[in-house]
């Protein structure tokens, strides 16, 4: 009873410290919506259990207010229940007010374990700190630091003895989830990774960070303060910022601008922290030509989260239309840093023939001058001399050592072993649910990732045509559907089906298209016949492909035997429909399926690759 009335009393104490408090505690809520971190309090254990604190990309540290105090009350109080362990509900429910009402008035987060299930640990993070994952590169009244919140949906990793354990994901109000350690009681911490908003719910291996112009992939790493034990219940960490953010002036266009030369692939490691010593938990790399799309703050006035690297000389940059003509310099990158004195990126007007816009933010590509070959023998990869050219039937032929050309493809057969069980291009499984599938998971997309398992990533690897960065159209309300029904054209036309040089398929009209260069007739039509435009050689090579214009000639498909050759188009997209199917283009005499409909990945149809301007 004396051991009950002394914590009592002391509850007491710390109520009444907490109320004391109350006005004060005000003060700290300038900082509820930075970028997560767990702070210290002066390196208490105890006092910092409790407590998850957001900090800024930039802030060096968590500004102290009095509403800090609330929670180390609290802490406190929590410390010497935990160590008596004789402790009686009506106690536990007191201390869970305080801490709730410190948590109101403060708004920092409140981390719980709850019982452990037979199959793991279950964590949850409960979160005062917004619903969206949004940086704030200007809008903190402190300048000097940018702020971050989260988003439903967001992934934590958890890693110990190093290997990845688990995950939380967040929920709008706190993260959840659970996590199976792999070492014995006081052999490792618990680790925890950030890969911004690019996490999935599968096992992290590395993430691209290019498109920011919706979200800024925000990349932090932390550990616990105390070594995981079986029989502890609670635990703090603190995330610090593996990224920085670079502010550029850049020339006045309602454009999506991308900068090149970056490094723009994170890489996960979980084995560089095991044990009680530090490592690395992550290394960055450049993938292709290293591009990292700006986010727009203004037409002028861009921002970017960057990746930590040496100072880049040679960067260039490019929009739709626009396109820088020298290199330019981007200072070093040092993790957390906050760098808003701009780099300047001065594009010019260079609005090329051929360009398709291919969404709403106005990025545009070039298509490939053919279809996609593969030489198995060789192991060679090579567009088609013509855009009408097609191998038809003797796709039949296809083999590890076939010495033809084959170019009807199953979904995913770039020939890098991303983890799918049929991955070469020769593949002709029949099983579509676990074959062909992009990082041998069914849910992932050619995009996803490093990009490897695109048919592009080969292409580039090759220099086709002279270029990299080659890429597969992504599928269902994606870039295909777009060019096909929603770009704006200057002619107002998209497309036409058509015979060009007695080969059926379907012409494409690039954005700068113009009326005057050729007379087509049943344009934008999705019901019309091949034969409804005939297109002899000569007005095909000097009045439409001179003027940017693409045929997609009707090639055929491969479902064990090669059928459809000079009837059906069918071209895949790069995004999955699980499970074990795809989306792609059907071109057909009397219709037009622009990417919105999906078959079994093992099928074999052709593919047309893009590039950006």
């Amino acid at each position: 009873m004396k051991r009950f009335t002394f914590l009592k009393a002391f509850m007491l104490s710390c109520f009444m410290a907490a109320v004391s408090l109350l006005p004060m505690s005000l003060n700290a809520q300038q900082t509820s919506d930075d970028f997560f971190r767990t702070n210290d309090f002066g390196g208490s254990r105890y006092v910092a259990e409790w407590s998850i604190v957001n900090n800024g990309i930039g802030q060096s540290e968590t500004p102290l207010g009095s509403g800090l105090l609330v929670l180390t009350a609290v802490g406190a109080g929590y410390a010497i229940a935990r160590r008596k362990r004789n402790i009686k509900k009506g106690t536990t429910l007191l201390l869970a007010a305080l801490m709730l009402l410190g948590m109101t008035n403060c708004r920092k987060n409140l981390e719980t374990i709850n019982s452990v299930p037979s199959n793991g640990v279950y964590i949850t993070l409960d979160l005062n700190g917004g619903s969206k994952v949004i940086v704030n590169p200007t809008g903190h009244t402190d300048p000097n630091y940018a702020t971050v919140t989260w988003e439903d949906g967001d992934i934590l990793y958890v890693g110990n003895n190093g290997a990845y354990c688990g995950y939380l994901e967040y929920d709008g109000t706190k993260f959840g989830g659970t996590i199976n350690p792999t070492s014995g009681d006081d052999a490792d911490y618990l680790h925890f990774y950030f890969m911004g908003n690019k996490g999935t719910t599968s096992e992290p291996t590395s993430v691209n960070i290019t498109d920011q112009t919706s979200k800024y992939p925000v990349i932090s790493y932390g550990r616990s303060t105390d070594l995981y034990n079986s029989a502890v219940t609670s635990y703090s960490a603190t995330l610090y910022n593996k990224c920085a953010i670079r502010k550029f002036n850049t020339t006045e266009i309602d454009k999506a601008i991308t900068i090149t030369g970056m490094n723009n692939t994170v890489t996960v490691n979980f084995a560089a922290n095991k044990g009680a010593a530090t490592g690395e938990p992550y290394s960055f790399s450049k993938s292709g030509n290293g591009e990292i799309k700006l986010h727009a703050e203004s037409n002028n006035k861009r921002w970017a989260i960057l990746l930590p690297q040496p100072e880049v000389t040679t960067a260039t940059a490019y929009a739709a239309g626009y396109s820088t003509t020298s290199t330019f310099t981007v200072p070093e990158v040092v993790a957390n840093g906050y760098y808003d004195t701009p780099v300047g990126v001065f594009l010019t007007d260079v609005s090329p023939k051929g360009a398709f816009t291919i969404n709403d933010s106005g990025d545009q590509v070039f298509f490939a001058p053919g279809n996609l070959q593969y030489q198995a023998s060789t192991n060679t990869w090579r567009f088609a001399e013509n855009q009408w050219d097609y191998v038809g039937s003797d796709n039949s032929n296809i083999s590890s050592d076939y010495s033809g050309w084959i170019d009807l493809f199953g979904w995913g057969t770039s020939g890098y072993n991303h983890g799918a069980v049929a991955y070469q291009p020769w593949s002709t499984s029949t099983d579509s649910e676990n074959d062909y599938n992009a990082y041998g998971n069914s849910s992932y997309n050619l995009y996803d990732q490093t990009g490897t398992a695109d048919w592009g990533y080969s292409a580039s690897d090759a220099m086709l045509g002279g270029y990299t960065n080659w890429r597969t159209l992504t599928g269902s309300e994606g870039e295909w559907k777009y060019i096909f029904e929603n770009r704006k054209t200057t002619s107002g036309i998209r497309f036409a089906k058509a015979r060009v040089n007695n080969i059926n398929g379907i012409i494409l009209l690039p954005d700068s298209w113009n009326s005057e260069y050729f007379t087509l007739s049943y344009t934008n039509e999705t019901s019309a016949n091949y034969t409804q435009n005939i297109i002899s050689l000569d007005n095909w090579t000097n009045s439409l492909e001179a003027y940017g214009a693409v045929f997609l000639p009707a090639a055929g498909y491969r479902i064990n035997s090669v059928g459809g050759v000079g009837s059906d188009g069918l071209y895949w997209t790069s995004t999955q429909n699980n499970p074990g199917y795809a989306y792609y283009v059907w071109i057909k005499s009397n219709g037009l399926t622009t990417g919105g409909n999906s078959l079994n990945r093992n099928y074999g149809f052709s593919v047309r690759l893009v590039r950006p301007l």
